[in-house]
């Protein structure tokens, strides 16, 4: 150790910790002046954003392309996506149509938009391919006798009148011609005597298998929110709106509601990291509290140690208020880091204070200072660089943690330094224990008869450590780290396994709908893209030929349409007609086609409702979707014609900006299915438009972003922790040692993490400064220790073995507890963790003590050198 470290540095610490002891009661009270400011400042300067797009440098292309779409299209971001899902179409069309009229009139809503809305019903026909047209209409020309039965009366006695009709003339039918329609009859007769919502589907019947724009039993409907980013959760009262109307819906029976969307996923997001952060609190200063009485032994001790702890943890908030003004969902996380790793300080100090007063040292404050000041700068150095080795990089959430959390090193050395000495000199705490001697005797059998046996399994376990670190992968997805059993996750993953359905789409920003137009067809003509989208795509293509196709058959179709009879029927009447199509039922099963089938299959179905049914009940499931149907078919017929002005202007406002900037959207050809293809179809998005944006490019370039930005952070870290040990100690045995404990830590992390199957993602890559700081700080107080004994099996006669055992426990306690959240992203941070300082506790305490003793020779030699020439 240099002349600066062995005399000036531990002489200064004493003389301060002599001092901090003589003025002991004003120390204090500065401390207090100091906590009730920082917590006056903390209370109106320090505020939390929860907008995860501001965690990356806005310099970033991506963040700039994201920003242009997002200020072209507001109402596009932060969504409340209601998923309304039916038995049949109608179900869908109505319950999305209840749930949207609800929401238009919440407060915090600022608009409610319907994909599916009456413009796409209306021209629906239009937008079919020419093929599929064709079968629809020739499905509703074949029906004429049908409808015509139905429109003069739809309800049961229309019903009861084309059946007898379709008996009488039984033999002419053809063999199927009725079974689509007593299908349905069957199925919903069958759901009437299980007490399931499920009514006859009309607009089914004459839709073909392959007409889904027809047949969609699934709606959407998305509700942008009014967003307060001054609450942790933003979008909480539009949230509760939603939930109310989805409530009111699903009471209703016709369809189901379920919520997801962007706004709904980071909501829930929110709720489960709160909750789990409260119990992993209150579970780990359990832990914490119980491991510092175990091991210190003495209350006093503890007390004086959490007072300090909390103080520091004040004043850095307060702090924080000045610096940066506003937390984001990263940098929130300092608090934990403060106390997992400002306990240690607090540790080492008290435990030589212990020792000091068991040694019966005079001046037993001042004599800590000097014995263990240094130790603690140099490690409160070395984490605060580990930490502020973020600063240059690009992501910006954990450069502002980087920036607190490593102010926060300085504050809580400072804090143990002076406040924790101060209480010390006002509350004696008692001598203590020594250290036990069977456990100090079996480190010493460890490093005299099995030294080198630890040290060469050190080595290999290293070797293949780091072989399989070399493995490591990195989970750049944000979806898998949500709860999978959050309903608003489950939705989404729904969805996303359709590419007609799913969020993972492409964006790009064009001037003008013309230049959307020429960006749209290099997608269309580039491989790997399913569906491209502007605004254009809402004018039908080939209009001409399906108008006249329309026309033609409206000429036949039209006049069944034009009075609708009464639907309600008098009691007398239901039970005429029941009675009439249960004979018809009875006259058409006697056949042996398709048709006989299907009505014997009615029958049985009606058997089960018992005799006499509820007809007024019987009645509603066969006909109530019917006027709806009919009018759907009506206006659908009377079409003339779409053009790009006749377009709705809460359509057209989701593809042409107010200054004319237009959109283009594209779709992947594929479920995007894991994160292999998701980077593949972003990557093609950008090889045919570097201004591509969108959740897949947002994903890909953040991610890209952050490993980026970890690796400049580990390499600025690893240098200025190495640099800053060459210049204070000034031998190189004495460096490698040090950073010894972290380098074999590390590896056996990441192999082990490989085998577990635990990859690095945008939650537990914080470990990796973690990990720089906690296994350097240990491995230095190690090494500083043995070089003030004459022999390295008296180090385990200290208290430094003890207190490095603490740190790393206590450091253990305030992070491990997070394995049991519920969080899938703070449970991986959990594990992690425990992996790291497991390997940190078995690598400072086992193989560090194994080494020095093995370099003890060299490192003689060395000292009494430079001892020789200064003489």
């Amino acid at each position: 150790m240099t002349d600066w470290m062995m005399r000036t540095c531990p002489a200064w610490l004493g003389a301060w910790a002599a001092w901090v002891q003589r003025w002991r009661y004003g120390v204090l009270a500065v401390a207090v002046v100091l906590t009730l400011a920082a917590v006056v400042g903390v209370q109106r300067n320090l505020g939390i954003s929860t907008d995860t797009v501001d965690m990356i440098s806005p310099e970033e292309p991506f963040r700039q392309h994201a920003k242009a779409f997002n200020d072209a299209f507001p109402g596009l971001n932060n969504a409340i996506l209601a998923v309304v899902d039916g038995p049949t179409p109608e179900a869908a069309d109505i319950a999305a149509e209840r749930f949207a009229d609800r929401m238009r009139g919440a407060e915090s809503v600022q608009q409610v938009y319907q994909p599916a809305g009456s413009f796409l019903r209306q021209n629906a026909f239009l937008f079919l391919k020419q093929d599929k047209l064709g079968r629809v209409l020739d499905r509703l020309a074949s029906a004429e006798p049908v409808l015509a039965a139905l429109a003069e009366q739809p309800n049961m006695a229309g019903l009861a009148d084309m059946l007898r009709l379709a008996a009488e003339r039984r033999e002419e039918l053809p063999p199927d011609a009725l079974s689509a329609l007593l299908s349905e009859m069957a199925v919903s007769t069958e759901a009437m005597a299980e007490g399931r919502p499920r009514k006859l589907s009309w607009q089914a019947l004459f839709a073909p298998a392959d007409g889904e724009q027809l047949a969609r039993t699934q709606q959407f409907v998305i509700v942008q929110p009014e967003l307060d980013y001054d609450r942790l959760k933003p979008a909480s009262e539009a949230i509760a709106a939603a939930r109310a109307a989805q409530a009111g819906v699903n009471e209703g029976g016709a369809g189901r509601v379920r919520l997801t969307g962007e706004a709904v996923i980071e909501h829930q997001e929110l709720i489960t990291v709160e909750s789990s952060g409260v119990r992993a609190a209150l579970l780990s200063l359990v832990a914490v509290a119980a491991i510092l009485l175990i091991g210190l032994r003495a209350p006093r001790l503890v007390t004086c140690s959490l007072i300090t702890l909390v103080l520091g943890l004040i004043w850095t908030a307060g702090i924080a208020a000045v610096v940066v003004g506003e937390l984001n969902l990263i940098s929130v996380a300092f608090a934990v880091l403060f106390l997992g790793l400002g306990i240690d300080f607090c540790i080492h100090f008290a435990l030589r204070y212990r020792e000091e007063r068991r040694n019966g040292t005079a001046a037993t404050i001042a004599a800590t200072g000097r014995g263990v000041g240094c130790a603690l700068l140099l490690s409160a150095v070395c984490a605060a660089l580990g930490f502020f080795s973020f600063l240059p990089t690009a992501y910006r959430g954990l450069a502002e943690l980087g920036l607190i959390a490593g102010i926060g090193m300085f504050v809580a050395v400072g804090a143990s330094l002076t406040v924790l000495p101060a209480l010390l000199a006002v509350w004696r705490p008692r001598r203590g224990f020594g250290e036990p001697p069977h456990v100090v005797a079996k480190e010493r059998r460890l490093v005299a008869n099995h030294g080198r046996k630890v040290l060469l399994g050190a080595l290999i376990v290293g070797v293949v450590g780091l072989v399989l670190a070399s493995r490591t992968t990195f989970d750049f997805n944000p979806m898998n780290l949500r709860d999978p059993d959050a309903s608003s996750i489950q939705v989404f993953n729904e969805i996303a396994g359709d590419p007609d359905t799913t969020p993972y789409v492409v964006n790009v920003l064009a001037e003008s709908p013309d230049a959307a137009q020429r960006v749209a067809e290099r997608f269309r003509t580039a491989e790997g893209f399913g569906r491209v989208r502007t605004l254009a795509s809402y004018v039908p293509e080939n209009q001409d030929a399906k108008l006249a196709a329309i026309e033609e058959a409206s000429f036949f179709l039209a006049p069944l349409f034009g009075a609708r009879g009464e639907r309600n029927l008098e009691p007398a009447a239901r039970r005429d007609a029941y009675r009439t199509i249960r004979e018809s039922l009875a006259t058409l099963a006697a056949g042996e086609d398709a048709n006989a089938e299907a009505a014997q299959r009615v029958l049985t179905e009606l058997d089960r409702l018992g005799d006499p049914p509820d007809l007024a009940a019987l009645n509603a499931r066969w006909t109530d979707y019917l006027p709806r149907t009919l009018d759907f078919v009506r206006g659908a017929l009377s079409v003339e014609g779409v053009e790009r002005d006749d377009l709705p202007a809460d359509l057209a406002e989701r593809w042409v900006s107010a200054d004319g900037q237009a959109r283009v959207q594209v779709q992947p050809a594929t479920a995007l299915e894991d994160n292999a293809a998701l980077r593949a179809f972003a990557q093609r998005a950008l090889d045919v438009d570097p201004r591509a944006t969108g959740a897949p490019v947002i994903i890909h370039e953040a991610s890209n972003a952050v490993v980026a930005a970890f690796r400049q952070a580990t390499t600025y870290a690893v240098i200025a922790i190495v640099l800053l040990l060459a210049v204070t100690l000034r031998h190189l045995p004495d460096v490698l040692l040090a950073l010894a404990p972290l380098a074999l830590a590390s590896v056996l992390t990441l192999g082990t993490a490989v085998l577990a199957g635990i990859a690095l993602n945008f939650a537990n890559v914080i470990v990796l400064p973690l990990l720089l700081g906690l296994g350097v700080s240990s491995g230095i107080h190690l090494v500083l220790r043995a070089r003030q004994v004459a022999a390295i099996d008296q180090v385990f006669a200290t208290s430094t073995p003890r207190a490095v055992l603490l740190s790393v426990l206590t450091t253990l306690a305030s992070f491990g507890t997070l394995v049991l959240s519920d969080h899938k992203g703070m449970s991986s941070m959990g594990a992690l963790l425990t992996l790291a300082i497991t390997f940190i506790l078995i690598s400072v305490l086992v193989v560090l003590p194994c080494l020095i003793a093995a370099v003890a020779p060299y490192h003689a030699r060395g000292t009494g050198v430079r001892a020789a020439r200064k003489d």
